[in-house]
């Protein structure tokens, strides 16, 4: 609807893409630690990512429903998501995501003061 918006859509949409391959990667980092290869260490993360969106879109689960699903209670996986949470990892992305957020407030105002020297006849 307005430029703002759509500012806010890159942020998630448009950047998201490297939010994921950065997280796989550390997924891939991770499972090195735990004696795979490099070929399998991908096949692991990839399959693994492959499953979960195509989970999702079979069933029409939310994000937040197939966690619960998987995170038994008591089991590993909520062991994993729980030292995520005390770690404040939504925090954390959420400010990195901020960070991004203002850095594209920023070029926006450069953009519009330039637009605004040229048509004035100044330029910088």
């Amino acid at each position: 609807k307005d430029d703002g918006m759509l500012d806010r859509l890159g942020m998630i949409s448009g950047c998201g893409t490297g939010y994921v391959g950065y997280f796989m990667n550390n997924m891939e980092k991770a499972a090195k630690f735990y004696g795979f290869n490099r070929e399998k260490r991908k096949q692991i993360v990839l399959t693994t990512f492959e499953g979960a969106i195509r989970h999702l879109l079979e069933t029409g689960i939310s994000f937040e429903k197939l966690v619960e699903e998987v995170a038994t209670p008591g089991g590993i996986t909520q062991k994993v998501i729980k030292n995520l949470e005390k770690k404040r990892y939504f925090a954390t992305l959420k400010a990195s995501i901020d960070q991004g957020y203002y850095k594209v407030q920023k070029i926006a105002r450069n953009l519009e003061r330039a637009e605004k020297a040229v048509i004035s006849g100044k330029l910088y």
